[in-house]
């Protein structure tokens, strides 16, 4: 008999946002030995490539060692001018607004999917 029904496990809070997953960390350190010690035979081979191979090799290579870039959400800043023409209570509002958002971002509250 399980310990725990379906959809359930012991950890009500669930893995903590950002945690790493121990078998990838263990596969990341696979990969950086084998690229270690296996690079000049890597960029032989590169060189060899015809130019449509290098460019998807390097695309397909690029998701492993660059970060991963997310979309953002563009707000409109307020120009110095009406920034002036506002009421302390309205600059007020306005730092909160942004502090809050900057928060959010900061808390990873910002929605994955985002546009310009």
């Amino acid at each position: 008999m399980a310990k725990w029904m379906k959809g359930q496990s012991g950890n009500i809070n669930g893995r903590p946002k950002g945690a790493k997953n121990k078998y990838t960390g263990e596969t990341r350190l696979k990969m950086e030995k084998f690229i270690y010690q296996e690079f000049d035979q890597i960029v032989e081979e590169y060189r060899s490539m015809k130019v449509r191979d290098k460019v998807e090799f390097f695309l397909r290579v690029a998701n492993f060692v660059l970060p991963k870039l997310r979309a953002i959400e563009v707000h409109e800043v307020p120009e110095i001018e009406e920034l002036l023409s506002m009421s302390p209570d309205q600059l007020q509002e306005e730092l909160i607004r942004i502090e809050t958002e900057l928060n959010n971002r900061k808390n990873g509250k910002q929605e994955e999917e985002e546009t310009y």
